[in-house]
């Protein structure tokens, strides 16, 4: 559970989780990033974190749900849902 936490503890990693569910897809970096600011804290931090927690597979262009994902993003559910 704790990965959970650290999983969606950042906005940006939120984002991507909701956005992958929504999507129900792989997806490419530049179809999530908004801005050349947010891509290059994408790649350079939130992505490589969320495929080291297991969250997603991420091979520096597309990234898909891995093995976590699912959990992950049913905790993020439920976090919404108590703070709305």
């Amino acid at each position: 559970m704790e990965y959970a936490i650290m999983a969606i503890r950042h906005e940006l990693r939120r984002e991507i989780v909701r956005t992958l569910r929504d999507e129900g897809r792989s997806m490419e970096v530049e179809e999530i990033a908004t801005s050349t600011n947010e891509r290059i804290q994408l790649v350079h931090i939130h992505l490589p974190k969320l495929a080291e927690l297991g969250v997603i597979e991420y091979d520096g262009v597309v990234l898909e749900p891995a093995d976590r994902f699912e959990e992950v993003a049913e905790v993020l559910e439920k976090v919404e849902t108590v703070t709305a």
